[in-house]
């Protein structure tokens, strides 16, 4: 179909091109004002694109005015670069990113988009967070940014079968809990600078895909169909946490080494076998109600040992059978 720029151009219309030019361009300012706040610092280019689009960017922050908008723009134009955030977070009828900035120097937000079924048209660039959480009818990560410079922020999005499309590196946290849907980390980043969180996945079956280097924290909790850590990260800064996975009865799978705390309370464990074999600071144990052996234990736990109210009541000669060395304080 011909945009009305062609018309012009064959003659049909008899108007001329800088006349029209105005006219689109006034359809496009009265959208912006109409839809978005913070517009006052949009620039409109000068003349479309060779797509036929005009190109709107932005200094400052831009934010939508109203939850019912059903695109982020009018078809006359698509939005480049944006030096705030930009934030269209519950449209409860936005089914669509198409049109949104290409680069975001801050926050790009579309959180609880309840109709949203895909990223496509996401930015390519965020400078700071992007956060797609609870867009419930979002099944994967496709068309998410290749770059986030802190964050990446996707929880309770209840259809997600899947991480695939996510950037490979995020410079900070990645926050994929409460996504019921989820089976595995297939297609999570390779890295995470900070934290990453997947707690409370009741469908995650498997932590294959998780990153292979985690900056602080790996966050596994509450996965009820857990079994095992096959696929956990191999590197891990700070804490693992794997507490309250109720099906969890092996610890196979996990980082040889946690440089602070090691926590696996509260789950079926019937050994410590695979588990760390270094624990920087504590490890953490207790109500384990399956646990009679502490064999397979952490060779090295350089702060205290709790491991309390277990199938068993275990003495301080158990964790020397074990060969478990506890520099500080021992709870049992």
């Amino acid at each position: 179909m011909k945009n009305l720029k062609e018309y012009i151009i064959e003659g049909i219309f008899d108007t001329d091109e800088d006349t029209i030019d105005e006219s689109i361009k006034d359809q496009i300012k009265r959208f912006l004002k109409n839809n978005f706040k913070g517009t006052s610092s949009c620039k409109i280019s000068d003349k479309p694109n060779a797509n036929g689009k005009y190109e709107v960017s932005s200094s400052k922050d831009i934010e939508v005015k109203h939850d019912d908008i059903t695109s982020l723009t009018n078809g006359l134009f698509i939005w480049t670069t944006v030096g705030g955030g930009f934030y269209c977070s519950d449209c409860y009828s936005l089914t669509s990113l198409e049109g949104a900035p290409k680069e975001v120097g801050k926050d790009f937000i579309c959180g609880y988009c309840d109709l949203l079924t895909s990223l496509k048209g996401a930015p390519e660039k965020v400078g700071r967070d992007f956060d797609c959480s609870c867009c419930e009818s979002l099944k994967n990560l496709k068309g998410a940014p290749e770059k986030v410079g802190e964050n990446f922020i996707c929880y309770t999005c209840k259809s997600l079968e899947s991480l695939e499309g996510a950037p490979e590196k995020v410079e900070r946290h990645f926050d994929c809990m409460r996504c019921e849907s989820l089976e595995s980390l297939k297609g999570a980043p390779k890295k995470i600078n900070v934290d990453f969180d997947c707690a409370s996945c009741k469908s995650l079956v498997s932590l294959e895909g998780a990153p292979e280097k985690v900056g602080n924290m790996f966050i596994c909790v509450n996965c009820r169909s857990l079994k095992n850590l096959k696929g956990a990260p191999k590197e891990v800064g700070e804490d693992f946490d794997c507490h309250s996975c109720s099906n969890l009865t092996s610890l196979e799978g996990a980082p040889e080494k946690v440089d602070k705390d090691f926590k696996c309370v509260n789950n079926k464990l019937i050994s410590l076998k695979g588990g760390p074999k270094e624990v920087g600071i504590n490890f953490y144990c207790s109500n384990c109600s399956k646990l009679k052996s502490l064999k397979g234990g952490p060779e090295q736990i350089e702060g205290s040992a709790y491991i309390k109210n277990c199938g068993k009541k275990f003495t301080e000669n158990d964790l020397d059978k074990s060969n478990i060395k506890v520099n500080d304080e021992i709870y049992l």
